[in-house]
């Protein structure tokens, strides 16, 4: 039997559910006549009360107040939620497994009846997780949620958080364990473009197109000299899985090992835009064609999700952070990986 199927099985178990399908899922469009009509503003108060107030406070309540009784939550490793109950039993879990949970919201952006959010959360393990027994380690794991709020309350939401850097910090896999590093590629010598002392400001339409010029040229079909015109000579990738890419060649590097491993194509979902920043919600597919993660090509079609955060100055792209299913992605490659037994 795969030995990775235990963890992930217990997960599922967990959950009850499949939402790798649900993370495509459009949103509707407009909210049900004679609700009331929410600010921007308002609906950024909305969605920090959930981050800061029930996750990080345990405030169940609240959750009366702010989400919808047929709430949809999209997540990369668990089930859709859609009732109220199961989303207060949903948070209840994560408190008991961490009840000193503390939720820091590092970015905020709206538009229109979206906001997204990039956080860290901390906590200690004093509880049962995904079937890891409590370990007493402290833990600190990140993510960006996206949130729809219709009628002044959450709707629908899809996340992507770092499950795997996660498990491992509980013991459940080794450190280094399912790194994103992909193997094999020719190293990629990039030359350095001068930094303008002066830059044209970009529009927030103009920020769109380059964010998606990365997603969909560079990463979708792999194209390298493009790649170099977008990226900051500062450029700093911060990604969900593995270390940060420091540099602008790194950053191009790790495109070149990731496109020899798969095939990719990319499909954007969501695109949201606010000053300098711009967020995409994407869908990658694949098929395996190369090592990645220590995993020797096994020939498979795989799909997954993630969310990046572009800034953008003087028309290039200076910053990203990044959260993607790189669990979800493992499991179905199959790897042949053993989780460690969670200390005691």
């Amino acid at each position: 039997m795969r030995r990775l199927f235990a963890l992930f099985t217990v997960m599922i178990v967990l959950f009850a559910g499949n939402s790798a399908a649900a993370q495509d899922a459009t949103p509707a469009a407009t909210p049900a006549d004679g609700c009331p009509t929410t600010t921007e503003a308002e609906n950024e108060s909305i969605v920090r009360q959930y981050q800061e107030e029930v996750l990080s406070q345990g405030n169940l309540d609240l959750l009366d107040d702010i989400w919808a009784e047929d709430l949809a939550h999209d997540d990369a490793t668990g089930t859709d939620i859609v009732t109220l109950d199961e989303g207060k039993r949903r948070v209840a879990l994560l408190r008991t497994a961490f009840p000193d949970l503390s939720v820091t919201i590092d970015e905020v952006m709206t538009e229109g009846d979206l906001v997204a959010v990039r956080y860290t959360r901390s906590g200690t393990h004093q509880g049962e997780y995904l079937g890891i027994l409590a370990t007493g380690n402290e833990a600190s794991w990140t993510g960006i949620n996206v949130y729809r709020i219709a009628c002044g309350r959450i709707a629908e939401s899809w996340n992507e958080t770092d499950n795997l850097d996660l498990l491992r910090q509980l013991g459940a896999m080794p450190a280094g364990q399912g790194s994103s590093t992909a193997t094999g590629a020719t190293p990629l010598a990039v030359e350095a473009s001068p930094t303008a002392a002066t830059c044209a400001t970009t529009t927030e339409d103009e920020n769109e197109s380059i964010a998606r010029q990365w997603e969909e040229e560079v990463l979708g079909q792999g194209n390298l000299d493009l790649a170099e015109d977008l990226l900051a000579e500062d450029f700093a990738h911060d990604g969900a899985v593995g270390a940060e890419t420091a540099s602008r060649e790194e950053r191009i590097q790790r495109v070149v090992d990731f496109r020899a491993a798969f095939d990719l194509s990319v499909t954007v979902e969501e695109v949201l835009t606010e000053d300098d920043l711009v967020l995409v919600r994407y869908t990658n597919t694949a098929t395996h064609q190369g090592e990645y993660a220590g995993i020797a090509p096994t020939g498979r079609d795989v799909t997954w999700t993630g969310i990046v955060v572009f800034r953008i100055e003087c028309g290039g792209i200076v910053e990203t952070w990044s959260e993607s299913d790189r669990l979800g992605l493992l499991q179905q490659l199959e790897a042949e990986t053993e989780p460690a037994t969670p200390a005691s």
